[in-house]
């Protein structure tokens, strides 16, 4: 879709100015002059309407050998090439900073294979059809390792305790009498809930945060009083409303598992989110880690999966998780196709920066999907993606720009974003750069490409 936009402008502007349109943009050794689809053992580079990019090998006009292929998101795949999929030895690198490395059979790893994690965990192990199968060993950015074995957890092992629902969790900026809270640790130390329960029982029900927090968490585990969730869910929420982040992020484990509680990831996040602005910074962690459980969902075609952690986290103001949504209910994956959802949730995400998203809307106003079609602001929110470095925007604000498409008519200017684009590392600026320094007086084009670079070198500040 991208990429179709994109060409549709390019194809516009060499009409305008009544230039022969040529076939695929930018090649090395393959001949630019004839048809993909008659390339074969050479070299090039192609841009899919779909958004993909490839340079690498060609055979029979498919992508054959080694190569690479970018798709419109930014997944980018590298590696041996067969009939257009990774067969053999490969990697693919996410936009979350997740990288997949090892043996590919039809874009699937199959074979040995690394999986690297955003979140720091590593996977190593065998794989088939894309699936964990035979063994493997899995590393927590925490250091705890797991056994896999016939692609199921084996056993742990250097398990550090968890940090959820921890028996004895204090809080450093409690206002509590340092005797009471050394004798506390010292009964907790010897195992002696019994004491401890008792120390922090009337501290608790005088309306001290940190001793119910405690006392909930001791209910929780059944630390020196018979095992009650509710009872622990009860204790977690005095607490939290007193504004007490480790009871805060303790009730929002209870809502996310169910426990005591019935679930709501809504609540969850809710509390999540609560406690992260104030600093906690596992809660902060659980919030990317419910990011993570919906990406690697996605990955699989779980999308109910996926659904369930994005929705909240979108609705809570997740930038990434709400482009997300936007393109499940744009594709119609896991929910039935909207595209006013769509745009919505784009919206969201563009309104808080995110480059990718204001690319979107522009493509949304512009096509009239999901909204009234609307060429002004598609170009106000293509220009907004241009400013943050957008090289497909960038092309279509010149475009723009060259045709006074809902702007004045500026071929100067259009001249300055193509070259932004080139300087961006963008190959389809070159024939848009070709065209219009024929039309720019010959005076201006030195004052134009420096003015280009300075504005990428300053990253758009003051451009």
């Amino acid at each position: 879709m991208l990429r179709r936009l994109l060409k549709l402008h390019l194809v516009t502007l060499l009409i305008a100015f009544s230039v022969p349109v040529t076939g695929a943009l930018g090649a090395e050794q393959c001949p630019r002059s004839k048809p993909v689809s008659t390339w074969s053992n050479c070299f090039g580079i192609f841009a899919f309407v779909n958004g993909g990019k490839y340079a690498g090998e060609w055979v029979d006009g498919k992508m054959q050998g080694y190569g690479t292929y970018t798709n419109s998101f930014g997944q980018v795949r590298v590696g041996e090439f067969k009939d257009g999929r990774l067969n053999g030895r490969g990697s693919v690198s996410y936009t979350d900073g997740s990288k997949e490395i090892g043996e590919w059979k039809e874009n699937l790893l199959h074979g040995q294979g690394t999986l690297n994690s955003a979140s720091g965990r590593k996977y190593v192990g065998e794989f088939k059809n894309g699936k964990k199968t035979g063994n493997g060993t899995l590393t927590h950015g925490n250091g705890s390792v797991e056994i896999w074995k016939n692609g199921k957890i084996f056993f742990e092992k250097s398990m550090p305790p968890s940090e959820l629902f921890a028996p004895a969790t204090l809080d450093e900026n409690a206002q509590l009498d340092n005797d009471i809270i050394q004798k506390f640790k010292e009964a907790i130390a010897k195992n002696d809930f019994e004491t401890a329960f008792g120390i922090m029982e009337p501290l608790a029900r005088q309306g001290h945060p940190v001793a119910q927090v405690n006392l909930g968490a001791m209910y929780k585990k059944g630390h020196g009083v018979e095992k009650h969730d509710a009872i622990a869910v009860m204790w977690y929420r005095l607490a939290a409303d007193q504004g007490n982040l480790v009871a805060q992020f303790n009730l929002a484990n209870a809502y996310y598992r169910g426990v005591g509680v019935e679930e709501s990831r809504q609540n969850a996040v809710e509390l999540y989110n609560l406690a992260a602005r104030k600093g906690h910074r596992t809660s902060r962690r659980v919030l990317e880690a419910m990011f993570q459980i919906g990406l690697r969902a996605a990955k699989n075609g779980d999308f109910s999966l996926t659904f369930r952690e994005w929705k909240p986290l979108a609705e809570h103001g997740m930038a990434k998780a709400q482009i997300n949504l936007g393109l499940m209910y744009e594709n119609g994956d896991g929910v039935t196709s909207d595209l006013k959802s769509s745009f919505n949730w784009y919206l969201r995400a563009a309104k808080q920066g995110l480059r990718k998203a204001q690319f979107l809307v522009g493509v949304a106003y512009r096509e009239g999907k999901g909204s009234q079609q609307d060429l002004k602001q598609s170009n106000v929110w293509f220009g907004r993606a241009a400013k943050q470095g957008d090289t497909n925007a960038q092309l279509i604000i010149s475009a723009a720009l060259a045709l006074g498409e809902t702007v004045p008519r500026n071929l100067s200017a259009a001249l300055y974003w193509a070259y932004i684009a080139k300087f961006e590392g963008d190959d389809d600026a070159a024939p848009v750069i070709k065209l219009l320094k024929s039309k720019v007086p010959n005076d201006r084009l030195l004052k134009i490409q420096k003015l280009a670079k300075e504005c990428v070198e300053k990253r758009y500040k003051g451009c």
